[in-house]
């Protein structure tokens, strides 16, 4: 038979598309470069179970398909699938294979998740371990558990819930709707914030850092508060009664406060210059506090040896004119005021302004120490602050030299004392403590202000 050259080239293109034809059916579709191990490499993935596994499932990396599974079998401690991978991908050793459901019919593949992107990497012949691999939870044993759990439930309560739930939340849709919206309005926010939220937290750490190091501080102070809420617990009835009955006691303390509201500070105000008097003549209130004790003493002298007869020990010495009273520094007689004038007058600096050393009022306020000028005697602090006067001679000794009393002074000089502990050492050496009435004070007994003030006295 003679061929033409038209049926010559249609056969020649038949042969030509149909070999053109296997090999894309061969390569693409029947993948057998892949079945001959050309351009792909075999790992082992040890399982410990199959999680419903089969042969010709997919192999996932990072998301795309990259391989089969070739096969899967039982071994001694699970199941072996071989992962067929195309060789053009990378897989590390450290790569984690997890068995998951494509579908909700149960649709499986092996999804490869590598912790990073470094080698050393996955060659043929290589083993998944155990410890690298997992399956999906069994949907069995989870039914089951939930219909234990369902079973459990008691019918009746759940029907009021279901009930109670519709009639709480019918007519709602368009309040749950604005709740949805609004939160995926608060979402957008936090996405858009995420690098200042990203800072906070890791502003956060030295923070949370210092209330990990004082926890068990703050254990202490959580016992102490669950302490102080018992006893609060416990005092309702008592605490509820002061509420209660405490509303007329709390409207005497606000009247109160209100009729002092105009005089409190002008009597804050007055009271600064009282302890700026005070300050100046703190070493002066020393030593009267210092010497009230043994003056308290003396004083219990005047009525204790009469004291069943309801009389009074004292000797009177009648001094009249000798010497003369001062007048001098005081308003003349023609210039007092009327005793019926009660209007408010400027304070004059009224006492005695004769000499220091005249004899007129020795004991009057021209006289008195200066606190802030030891040595020196004026009437007032201004006059203390100028210089005022220093006695020109010592006192005159209560007794006079030569007699028995007198001897006993020595050389004059001051005797030390120790107000607290009692205790006075004369100028000639000897020991003396300061006596309340039938009893001596301890010198190491602990003597405090309140106990200096009122020992004496509540004999």
């Amino acid at each position: 038979m003679i061929l033409t050259r038209f049926i010559r080239g249609q056969l020649t293109a038949l042969v030509i598309a149909t070999v053109v034809g296997s090999l894309i059916l061969g390569i693409v579709y029947l993948r057998v470069p892949d079945q001959l191990g050309i351009g792909n490499y075999t790992v082992t993935a040890n399982f410990a179970e199959a999680g419903r596994l089969y042969e010709g499932a997919e192999v996932n990396y990072r998301g795309s398909s990259v391989g089969r599974v070739t096969a899967v079998r039982l071994s001694d401690t699970g199941v072996e699938a071989d992962l067929r991978i195309d060789s053009g991908h990378d897989v590390p050793t450290t790569t984690r294979a997890e068995v998951h459901s494509l579908s909700a019919v149960g649709e499986q593949y092996v999804d490869l998740v590598p912790d990073n992107l470094d080698g050393p990497f996955l060659a043929s012949g290589d083993t998944i371990p155990v410890s690298q691999t997992s399956t999906p939870v069994q949907i069995g044993p989870v039914l089951d558990q939930v219909n234990a759990l369902v079973a459990k439930l008691p019918a009746d309560d759940l029907n009021v819930v279901v009930n109670e739930a519709f009639d709480a939340f019918r007519g709602s849709g368009g309040d749950l709707q604005r709740i949805i919206d609004s939160g995926g309005t608060l979402l957008d926010a936090a996405d858009a914030n995420y690098a200042p939220t990203a800072q906070l937290l890791d502003d956060l750490r030295p923070v949370l850092g210092s209330v990990d190091e004082i926890s068990p501080e703050l254990r202490s102070l959580s016992a102490d508060l669950a302490s102080v809420t018992d006893q609060l617990r416990e005092s309702d009835g008592d605490i509820r009664g002061l509420l209660t009955d405490g509303r007329p006691f709390a409207r005497e303390v606000n009247g109160l406060l209100g009729d002092v509201r105009g005089t409190v500070p002008t009597l804050l105000a007055n009271l600064v210059t009282v302890g700026g008097v005070l300050d100046t003549y703190e070493p002066n209130l020393a030593q009267a506090l210092s010497v009230y004790p043994a003056l308290a003493t003396n004083g219990q002298t005047i009525v204790l040896p009469n004291g069943e007869d309801h009389r009074a020990n004292v000797d009177l010495d009648l001094a009249l004119n000798s010497p003369p009273a001062c007048t001098q520094g005081f308003v003349p007689a023609d210039q007092w005021r009327d005793p019926a004038d009660t209007s408010v007058a400027p304070p004059i600096s009224a006492f005695c302004r004769l000499p220091a050393d005249d004899v007129s009022g020795v004991r009057g306020a021209r006289n008195t120490p200066c606190a802030e000028a030891p040595g020196t005697r004026a009437g007032t602090p201004m006059d203390c602050r100028g210089g005022g006067t220093r006695p020109v001679a010592p006192n005159n000794p209560p007794f006079a030299p030569g007699t028995a009393l007198g001897s006993l002074l020595g050389d004059g000089s001051r005797p030390r004392t120790d107000p607290l502990g009692g205790r006075a050492i004369g100028p000639d050496g000897t020991p003396y403590y300061l006596r309340a009435v039938g009893e001596p004070t301890a010198p190491e007994e602990e003597m405090t202000w309140q106990r200096l003030l009122l020992r004496p006295v509540g004999r």
